[in-house]
């Protein structure tokens, strides 16, 4: 109960995370990245918010695995596992598409140069 309490929270998060990360990937990636589509109606329709919301879905799968390793791991001060796993995970779902994206940036300069 507690987790599913929370579990809104955590995919607002993320999909700010993933809205933010679109908007830097369209305003100040680099020309010769490729890949380019725009926020136009039709990207945002048929890329940005489908991708959007399986990204935040499996974001939510993770999110599922957090309350399973605490039945797991059966921890003595179960609040503060609570609120450091709960912080943790949600750092790294609001952060994982910027991740990504620095990923893929590094990528596509190594094949640039």
């Amino acid at each position: 109960m507690w987790w599913e309490r929370r579990r809104l929270t955590f995919s607002v998060a993320v999909a700010a995370g993933y809205v933010v990360t679109i908007m830097l990937y369209e305003s100040v990636t680099p020309w010769w990245t490729g890949d380019h589509i725009g926020l136009s109606p039709a990207s945002l329709v048929f890329v940005y918010v489908p991708v959007g919301l399986i990204w935040v879905g499996a974001a939510n799968i993770a999110y599922g695995l957090a309350r399973l390793l605490e039945t797991i791991a059966k921890p003595v001060d179960v609040p503060t596992f609570r609120r450091r796993a709960f912080t943790t995970i949600t750092a790294l779902g609001t952060t994982s598409t910027a991740i990504w994206y620095g990923g893929w940036m590094i990528e596509a300069w190594l094949r640039h140069r």
